[in-house]
């Protein structure tokens, strides 16, 4: 394996493509309760088949899990994000700084000090490194405000792997 060769500063910021972080998240969290509670009638009424000669029950409650997992595939969205350069990152996060009763808060607990308010910076970073579905600021301030917590904290935390991602590929394959 040859080392390319050596590049100019320059020819290295051109080479540069920030990581990015994809999540798809199911919107419609009472088909998720549905089919959960259908696949729990579906093993009582696999186990009664087994013992009854009345008619199955079960192929028709499996119909009925196809069918809301069709649905939940129009339910589903995918969110991906892009890392941003370092100064914009540490820029935004100065910009939404800890507030008096968080620092108050976090001296009490463990005395670290957060490096920003959760509560602002979490959906202007989310908003900030969207690529898809796009949107204004103010779109994402009302989705923000629409979603669940699981929702929220499943977009922050993608969005956070994807700036802090160091992109690598694994080695070459030597079998052969």
């Amino acid at each position: 394996m040859t080392n390319p060769a050596p590049r100019t500063l320059a020819e290295v910021r051109k080479a540069v493509r920030r990581p990015t972080q994809s999540v798809e998240l199911l919107l419609d969290g009472e088909l998720a309760e549905r089919a959960e509670r259908l696949e729990r009638e579906l093993e009582r009424a696999t186990h009664a088949d087994e013992l009854s000669n009345a008619p199955d029950r079960a192929p028709a409650v499996q119909a009925e899990i196809d069918e809301l997992h069709e649905q939940a595939e129009a339910a589903r969205q995918t969110f991906t994000f892009q890392a941003l350069p370092h100064r914009v990152y540490q820029r935004l996060r100065t910009e939404h700084p800890p507030t008096p009763e968080q620092l108050a808060q976090s001296r009490e607990k463990d005395g670290d000090e957060p490096a920003f308010d959760p509560d602002t910076f979490a959906p202007a970073l989310v908003a900030a490194m969207c690529t898809a579905p796009a949107g204004t600021a103010e779109e994402w301030a009302e989705l923000w405000d629409t979603l669940s917590d699981g929702h929220v904290t499943t977009l922050f935390t993608t969005a956070l792997a994807a700036q802090f991602q160091v992109p690598d590929l694994a080695p070459k394959s030597t079998t052969g």
